[in-house]
């Protein structure tokens, strides 16, 4: 019955029978659309035009019927006809008659073409083409042949399929009707490669010759399939794929005869861009004669979803994507402004939902093989689909299962089943199909049907259930299912089972489907009576705008930032760096670059050698950068090493505003000040007022180049009292937190290299760095010397608006700088980007009054993190807003800085600054090799050029050494393909022969030892007496586990030395029921709990403080060796007798992951929600530095000009950003869990909170 009344949440529509799977088109701009335009599984596309249409067909392999035909009026909307094949009639097998040689617990299975099914065979890769009045469609089989079908209309009837060529192991098959009259046809063969040319009969019903290899070349060429052939301007073109489905790019060959030779162009790959091997694919022209590539994205389980490539024509070849300056071709856009089609048509959508009222099933729907007719219809109850069981050992080898495909990354689909006419034996439901497959639904015996959820094969059986119909649901978000039912008509469900991992199938993404077996002979009837699909995507775009922060008057200690990951500009209350004076001087208001190193000048030749001490390690003397203590800091040596290389300011922007007394503006001039940062578009929007004149700038930088553009408006406001100042430091002796120095001008040179009336090219040189700046606008202005290193920009036209560039770079830039509105487009498409792609969490649904604050701080600190985090270098930790520790990275931050970005998809992010480890992969053996170690000893406090400076600590941290595989292997399960493998394995089996060599063999006890000399995390404990440290024992143990997991990978042996390390390493230290930071202090507890070091005491010989490392032992790592109760103790002692008041931003984090890996969720939100100094989140995201101020002497001297104590604190930073990282890296395990968990969101409490996440990556 269809007058049901429904309470179903997400507002599912009664009505919907079609659903957007794309987002493609911009909600905040008709002109734009982003990719995927399809996020479905149609692989394989092929694409034309026919007079103002397009139309489209996929990859069906073993679904029937097959072969899809979309079709569009705008390139970016698509909706369904029909299909070529209504049943796949090559074989018997193809109605899957069985044996089948699987079952629903196998994950790998080999095709084999004896046994009774055709998964991963049927239809591959079909092309489409309009030949004289007639529409044909060419495919293979791999077990059968080459077929073509066609059709008067696209919508059919299309013709029974001819077989082309009779000959097995053929497949991707495209012809041409060449202008002379000849036909051909170029096909590859399975196992890809090489390219073969047939000639083919006027008809297209069959070939005339055993074919030719026209193109093969497998060490440039390697897996070539796909061809998609065509003629332009005299030339033939072969579009075709190479290098495999996962990784491969996209070539094109071109020749003046068909038969080649051939030349070789690779026009689209990866490139920077998150899109893994844009693939096989179809190119379309629009009437005006815009070119368009369609192609696959290969996703995981969500199959191979569809992209558009602009493509643009140049000296005869194709320009596909966007050809960023120096790259060898193109890669993906993320978005674009829409083709132009010569006209404006309503936007359609793919069918989903189905009420089942027609006589006819709905196009959406496929089976997983033929049907059988007999045991399926529409009209024996009307209005509903009859499912009728047939008898099946499992669900896989099950016939008649109804699919349709998955659209959207999030989708929720729910359907009622009428279940009166089960039989014992029966099961019946709603499932997502592929391998290991998942269900929910109910089976019957002994008379009763019990509500049951399967996954990979294992039943869990729940309640009886009476009634005749019930609602059944799954959810799918990130690559999971989970299942619901309603036996209150949709009031009220109630989730049962597990979350279930979904699953890349035979060539296919995941699918909804409607099912029923039974395990007797004798059948029973499942009636669906419909199913509503619906888009639960989370509104990202109104996610980040409710969480734009504004201020209406400085805030002194949280200025906003611009930047695009190797540039930043911190900007004042007027948008750009005018007013210095009024912010704290912790706050420098810099411009700082990823590229922009200094050193001062080094008469004394001092080198690394100067650091070195001497110390005996177990009988043998090694030399290490050793400090005793704070003092040898002093020692010129010492302190050139530390200081050099640093990072320096590159300029400061800032407003030139006169009053109309002729006088410059001062801050207590301005008024009505509003500042507000739109993170949704990267740009930073501040008002004002002068003498009651309003005056609106925008800022921003551009995405590809280290660009600030700035748009100033002040339509009542003279030119000439308007301009900006562009202003140049040089170094300063003291350089942190500011290393802007502007006392000695004389120390530095700006040279003007050409000027013209709209642009001003300058030279920078600061002792041996030189760098360039770059200013233009778009209309004719002033350049004028104000200074012997300022330059000011002045306006000469009357309208009111003034717009402007500054460019910084390490090389000349030669090119005129982009237009306003050119950089306008590429920052808000570049950011409108970063929030669609990846993940994203939504916490407005929950009641709990600290959710609001707990998603304004995930949101801001996505953004100050893709500013401070993802540049090309390792960040410092505070990123590019100010110095600390000269500037330099610590290698042990970062994980806490990137490895997020891997685990909210976007691994391209942390992917930038992997290269510096490879880089200095030499100079890390090259260490190694001098303590007679194997493998790489990464470094601590560094700077771009790998030297290791000297420090009381920096020599004998470690556990920075398995950094290297841990974030190797996000990278990894992100992209699980040969190209990853290829790329880190010699990173991370370097890593593992330091962490196998590192640990030493103590006969006495039987066991592989860390230390001495060593200092943990947790940096308390002098190093020549500290070993075996909790978290660096599990860590160095997950390392090399990870890397003997690599090495299976690769098929390679494991390696027996790290076998023997991992069979030997001391098991974690513990006492009296609780581990210990360390082995070698096993008084810990006793001490912490003593009066002593307790009650806020904070004596310096008082160890509980610091990092409570130990606890990531089980948090950030999946603590293979942990016990968990013993844990659990521990993080309730942390609790008690920890002194959280000395602590680190990432600490919190640390705690809140343990507690959510014990599954303790209102202690991990509790642990995110600390009032501790170091974790409160400002306005802009940012978190400060703060210690008890007794103790903030004995840290590392850091910073001048220190905020002065405050009620027994001292500040130090005024960011800290391994904060947000951090919190990041938890709030995204406490959603999207951890390997062989599948709890659905384990890290939050079911009450109070309700939270959607999607595009988050388990955790290891």
């Amino acid at each position: 019955m269809k007058s049901i009344a429904l309470a179903l949440s997400g507002a599912l529509l009664l009505a919907a029978t079609l659903v957007d799977p794309t987002g493609a088109a911009l909600a905040d701009s008709p002109t734009a659309y982003r990719n995927p335009i399809l996020h479905s599984d149609y692989s394989d596309p092929d694409v034309i035009r026919v007079d103002d249409s397009y139309y489209m067909v996929a990859s069906t392999f073993h679904f029937s019927p097959g072969v899809p035909v979309l079709k569009s009026k705008d390139l970016v909307h698509w909706t369904l006809l029909g299909h070529v094949l209504p049943r796949l009639d090559f074989d018997a097998n193809y109605d899957l008659p069985g044996p089948v040689e699987f079952d629903d617990t196998a994950e790998r299975i080999p095709f084999n073409p004896r046994m009774g099914h055709r998964y991963a065979a049927g239809v591959w890769a079909p092309s489409i083409r309009f030949h004289e009045g007639r529409f044909y469609v060419y495919f293979a089989t791999p077990t059968e042949g080459v077929f073509m079908a066609s059709a008067a209309r696209a919508e059919g009837p299309w013709s029974a399929p001819v077989k082309v060529i009779d000959e097995p192991n053929l497949e991707d098959p495209c012809p041409l009707w060449d202008d002379d009259g000849n036909a051909y046809l170029v096909h590859s063969r399975v196992g890809a490669g090489p390219l073969i040319l047939r000639r083919m009969s006027a008809d297209g019903t069959k070939v005339l010759d055993a074919g030719k290899v026209i193109v093969e070349d497998k060490v440039r060429l390697p897996i070539l399939e796909g061809p998609k052939l065509l003629k332009r301007d005299g030339y033939y073109y072969i579009f075709a794929p190479y290098g495999g489905v996962g990784e491969g790019p996209q070539a094109v060959l071109r020749s003046k005869n068909i038969y080649g030779p051939y030349d070789i162009r690779t026009v689209l790959s990866k490139g920077t861009t998150h899109v893994q091997a844009p693939h096989q694919g179809g190119y379309v022209e629009t009437p005006s004669g815009e070119g368009w590539f369609l192609h696959f994205n290969s996703t995981g389980a969500y199959g191979r979803i569809v992209h558009m490539q602009p493509v643009r024509w140049e000296d005869g070849w194709p320009v596909m994507g966007e050809l960023l300056p120096g790259a060898p071709n193109g890669q993906p856009v993320l978005s674009h402004r829409v083709p132009d089609v010569g006209g404006k048509f309503e936007p359609v959508q793919i069918q989903t939902s189905d009420e089942f009222s027609d006589p006819k099933l709905g196009v959406q729907w496929e089976w997983n093989h033929n049907p059988a007719d007999s045991n399926w219809s529409l009209s024996e109850r009307r209005g509903h689909l009859r499912l009728k069981a047939m008898p099946a050992k499992n669900f896989v080898s099950a016939r008649n299962t109804l699919t349709q495909v998955l659209h959207g990354r999030s989708s929720q689909i729910t359907t009622r089943i009428l279940v009166s006419e089960m039989r014992d034996g029966q099961k019946a439901g709603l499932a997502m199909f592929g391998k290991r497959p998942s269900w929910i639904g109910l089976t019957q015996q002994s008379g009763k049907r019990h509500l049951t959820f399967s996954y990979a094969g294992t039943d869990t059986v729940g309640d009886v259930v009476s009634a005749e119909s019930l609602l059944l649901r799954v959810n799918v978000d990130d690559e999971f299912a989970r299942y619901s039912y309603s036996t209150d008509d949709g009031k009220t469900f109630k989730p049962f089972g597990t979350r279930a991992k979904l699953m890349f199938s035979w060539w296919k993404g995941a699918r909804p489907a409607l099912f029923t077996f039974t395990s007797n002979q004798a059948g029973g009837i499942a009636d669906f009576d419909w199913v509503r699909v619906e888009d639960t995507s989370i509104d990202r775009q109104a996610l980040v705008t409710r969480n734009h922060p504004t201020l209406t008057s400085i805030d002194p200690a949280s200025p906003f930032m611009v930047g695009n990951g190797n540039i930043a500009f911190t900007a004042d209350i007027t948008g750009l760096q005018t007013f210095q004076e009024q912010y704290s001087s912790l706050t420098p208001l810099l411009t700082q670059a990823q590229w922009a190193w200094h050193s001062f000048p080094n008469p004394k030749q001092f080198k690394y050698g100067d650091s070195l001490k001497t110390i005996d390690v177990r009988g043998q003397p090694q030399q290490y950068p050793w400090l005793r203590d704070w003092s040898e800091a002093k020692r010129p040596e010492i302190q050139w090493l530390r200081e050099n290389p640093h990072r320096f300011s590159l300029g400061r922007v800032s407003l030139h505003l006169l009053s109309t007394n002729g006088k410059p503006a001062q801050f207590s001039d301005l008024k009505a000040t509003r500042q507000t940062l739109d993170m949704w578009s990267g740009t930073l929007h501040s008002h004002f007022e002068l003498e009651g004149q309003p005056i609106d700038i925008e800022t921003s930088v551009h995405p590809r180049l280290d660009m600030l553009h700035v748009s100033i408006k002040a339509p009542t406001i003279e030119p000439s009292r308007l301009g900006v100042d562009l202003k140049f430091p040089g170094v300063a002796a003291q350089l942190n937190p500011n290393p802007a120095d502007w006392e000695h001008p004389e120390r530095h040179t700006t040279e003007v290299l050409s000027k013209s009336a709209r642009q001003i090219s300058l030279q920078r040189r600061l002792d041996d760095t030189r760098y360039f700046v770059a200013a233009a606008s778009d209309e004719d202005a002033s350049f004028d010397s104000v200074g012997p290193h300022s330059i000011r920009v002045r306006p000469k036209d009357r309208d009111g608006v003034f717009s402007f560039s500054v460019l910084f770079s390490a090389e000349r830039h030669q090119q005129p700088l982009p237009s306003a509105s050119d950089t306008h487009d590429a920052v808000t498409t570049h950011w409108n980007s970063y929030w669609n792609n990846g993940g994203v969490i939504d916490f407005s649904g929950s009641t709990d009054p600290r959710a609001k604050e707990l998603e304004r701080r995930v949101v801001l600190s996505q953004y100050l993190m893709a500013l401070n985090g993802a540049g090309t270098l390792p960040p410092q930790e505070e990123g590019l807003f100010s110095n600390s520790w000269n500037g330099k990275f610590h290698m042990e931050m970062h994980p806490w800085h990137a490895a997020h970005f891997a685990q909210w998809g976007r691994t391209e992010l942390l992917e930038r600054s992997m290269p510096w480890y490879q880089q200095h992969l030499p100079q890390a053996k090259a260490r190694a090799a001098s303590h007679g170690l194997s493998g790489a000893w990464w470094p601590k406090m560094v700077g771009p050029e790998g030297r290791e400076s000297p420090s009381t600590i920096t020599p004998f941290l470690m556990w920075q050494q398995p950094h290297p595989i841990f974030l190797a292997e996000l990278i990894y399960r992100d992209r699980p393909n040969p190209v990853t493998l290829a790329q880190y394995r010699e990173l991370v089996f370097e890593t593992a022969d330091l962490l196998a060599s590192f640990a030493h063999y103590d006969e006495k006890t039987d066991r592989y030892v860390l230390g001495p000399p060593l200092i943990p995390a947790q940096e308390v404990f002098p190093p020549l007496t500290t070993f075996n440290p909790t978290f660096e024992l599990e860590y160095f143990r997950f390392g090399l586990a990870t890397a003997q997991s690599w090495r299976e990978r690769l098929k390679l042996p494991r390696n027996p030395e790290w076998d023997r390390v991992l069979q030997k390493l001391s098991p974690l230290p513990q006492r009296d029921g609780l581990y210990l930071a360390v082995e070698s202090f096993p008084e810990q507890w006793e001490q912490a709990r003593s009066p002593e070091c307790s009650s806020g005491n904070t004596a310096e010989a008082c160890w509980n403080r610091d990092h409570p490392s130990f606890l990531g032992a089980l948090g950030l790592l999946p603590g293979s060796s942990v016990d968990r109760e013993t844990m659990r103790r521990t993080l309730r002692a942390v609790e008690s007798h920890w002194d959280l008041r000395q602590t680190w931003g990432w600490d919190f984090p640390l705690l809140a992951m343990t507690a959510a890996r014990l599954h303790e969720p209102d202690k991990a939100v509790d642990f995110l929600l600390s009032r501790s100094r170091n974790f409160q989140f400002g306005v802009s995201g940012m978190t400060p530095r703060v210690h008890l101020n007794e103790h903030a002497a004995d840290l590392v001297p850091t910073s001048t000009g220190n905020a002065n104590a405050d009620a027994g604190y001292r500040r130090l930073a005024e960011t800290y950003f391994p904060s947000n990282g951090g919190l990041l890296l938890a709030v995204g395990l406490m959603a999207a869990g951890w390997d062989g968990d599948l709890t659905y969101l384990p890290g939050f409490p079911k009450e109070g909170w309700r939270v959607r996440a999607e595009g988050l990556r388990p955790l290891p």
